[in-house]
C-alpha cells in the first residue's frame, strides 16, 4: 500500500517536471537558436536536455537519501518496525534506487529533450518558436492523470479510515467501554473475599474472574469434526469463568439462562466427579454439566433448538443451558472464535474483569488499588482498560493509515502544484 503510494508520488513528480520542463523550454529560445546555428545537431539537444533531467533526479536521490537516513529512526519507532538503518545502505537497495532513479530521469526528460530537438533553425533566425508545437492535448492529459490520482488517493483515504473505525466501533458481543481488566493474579481463597470487597464501591457494577484475555488469546482450544463437512474440523475455544462472567461483560443471553451460584447443579464440580466414579456413570455425570455455548458455535453445531441439548462429543460434554451472543476477542482481521462458556467456580490464576460507572472512574481505581493492597500485600498493582487493550491490535493500521494518509497528501499536493 505505501510502496503504491510512493510510485505515485514519484510518478505525479515526473509528470510535473515534464510540465515544467516543456513550458521552460520556450524561455530558452535565444540558447537553442544559438546553439543550432553553430550547428549543434539534434543527438547533441537530446542528450543536452536528458543529462539534465538526469542530473536533476541524481541530486534529487541523493538529497532524498541524506533526508532518507536522517528520519530513518524516528519513522521506523513511529511504525513500530525493527529494521537497522544500515539496511538502507545496503548494494542492493542503492542498486535499486540508483536503477529507478535513472529510469525516472530517461521518462521524465525525453518529451522535453525530443520537442526542443524539432526546433527548425530557419524559423529561429526569424525569432519566433522554430517551427516547434507543444502538444496540448498530451499536456491536458498528464494534468487530468494527476488529478485522477489525486481523486483515487483520496478515495482511497476516505476508505482506509472508515474500515479503521469500523475496526474500532464495531460490536463485539459484549461492552468494551468502563471495563477494568487486572492481569492474571493467584487469588487462592481470597476469590469471593476479593469480589465482595470490590463491589463494597457503589461505582463498582460487576466483577468477574475469567481464565481469557481479551486481544491476546481464549483460555483453552480444541477441535471437532464438523458436522456438515466430515473432511473439515471445527476450532473453538473455552472460556472458564464464574457465573458474573455475562453481567460483567455487558454480553446478551439470546436464548436459555445464566449460571446462579444459587444452583447447586451449576456450582459442582463435574470434573472431579467424574473421576472418582466407575466410567459408565462419569459419562452419565459429565453430560449433565451445564453449558453455554455461543450462536455462531450453535449454528456450526447444526442445533436448531440448543438450549437443553445433551452434546457428547469427544471434548464438549454437557448439557446447553444457554446461548450467548458471540465474542470478539481476538481482532477482527480473524473469524470470530466459536467459544463454550464453562463455569469454574475456583480459578487460581485468573484476569479480574470489573465494570466501572462512568461517573467516577479515578474513586474506583483508587478503591480497586486499596483493596487490591490489603488482599494482596505482595503483588504489584497494575491495571488496563479492556478498551485499550482492543485498540493495540490496530495501532500498526493506525499508524499506516496515518502515513497513508501524509503521503496522499503530498501526492495531492504536488498535482496541484501546476
Amino acid at each position: 500500500m505505501i510502496t503504491s503510494v510512493a510510485v505515485l508520488i514519484l510518478l505525479i513528480g515526473g509528470i510535473n517536471y515534464v510540465n515544467l520542463t516543456t513550458a521552460q523550454s520556450m524561455q530558452r529560445i535565444k540558447e537553442i537558436r544559438v546553439r543550432k546555428t553553430l550547428g549543434s545537431s539534434k543527438k547533441q539537444l537530446i542528450f543536452q536536455f536528458l543529462a539534465e533531467s538526469l542530473l536533476f533526479f541524481g541530486v534529487a536521490t541523493v538529497l532524498a537519501a541524506l533526508l532518507s537516513l536522517l528520519v530513518w529512526p524516528v519513522f521506523s519507532n513511529y511504525l513500530q518496525v525493527d529494521v537497522p538503518v544500515n539496511d538502507l545502505l545496503r548494494i542492493e537497495n542503492s542498486l535499486f534506487f540508483g536503477a529507478v532513479s535513472l529510469l525516472a530521469g530517461l521518462l521524465a526528460g525525453s518529451y522535453p529533450a525530443f520537442l526542443v530537438s524539432q526546433m527548425q533553425p530557419a524559423g529561429l533566425l526569424k525569432g519566433n518558436k522554430g517551427g516547434i508545437r507543444i502538444n496540448l492535448n498530451l499536456r491536458s492529459a498528464l494534468i487530468v492523470f494527476q488529478f485522477a490520482i489525486s481523486v483515487i488517493l483520496i478515495v482511497a483515504t476516505i476508505v482506509i479510515y472508515k474500515q479503521l473505525d469500523l475496526f474500532h466501533n464495531r460490536p463485539l458481543g459484549f461492552n468494551k467501554s468502563h471495563l477494568l481488566v487486572l492481569p492474571q493474579a493467584s487469588l487462592g481463597t481470597s476469590e469471593n473475599a476479593f469480589k465482595r470487597a470490590l463491589l463494597n464501591d457503589p461505582n463498582i457494577q460487576a466483577v468477574t474472574y475469567v481464565d481469557m484475555n481479551l486481544g491476546e488469546n481464549i483460555g483453552s482450544t480444541a477441535s471437532i469434526p464438523d458436522p456438515s463437512d466430515s473432511e473439515k474440523r471445527l476450532e473453538f475455544g473455552f472460556v472458564h469463568a464464574d457465573a458474573d462472567f455475562i453481567e460483567t461483560m455487558g454480553s446478551h443471553l439470546r436464548e436459555g439462562r445464566n449460571y446462579s451460584i444459587n444452583r447447586p447443579s451449576d456450582v459442582l464440580n463435574y470434573d472431579s466427579l467424574s473421576n472418582v466414579v466407575n466410567p459408565e456413570k462419569a459419562g452419565k455425570i459429565a453430560n449433565q454439566k451445564p453449558i453455554i455455548i455461543t450462536r455462531s458455535f450453535a449454528k456450526a453445531l447444526g442445533l436448531k433448538k440448543p438450549v437443553h441439548t445433551v452434546l457428547e462429543l469427544s471434548v464438549i460434554r454437557g448439557e446447553v443451558i444457554g446461548v450467548v451472543e458471540d465474542f470478539q476477542i481476538t481482532s477482527l482481521k480473524k473469524r470470530s472464535p466459536l467459544l463454550v462458556y464453562s463455569f469454574t467456580p475456583k480459578q487460581f490464576f485468573p484476569t479480574t474483569y470489573i465494570r466501572i460507572n462512568s461517573r467516577n472512574i479515578p474513586q474506583s481505581i483508587r478503591h480497586i488499588e486499596r483493596t487490591s493492597k490489603q488482599f494482596f500485600p505482595g503483588q504489584v498493582f497494575t491495571y488496563s482498560f479492556a478498551e485499550d487493550n482492543l485498540n493495540q491490535l490496530y495501532r500498526t493500521e493506525d499508524r499506516l493509515a496515518s502515513l497513508f494518509s501524509t503521503l496522499a497528501l503530498l501526492a495531492i499536493g504536488l498535482s496541484s502544484s501546476f
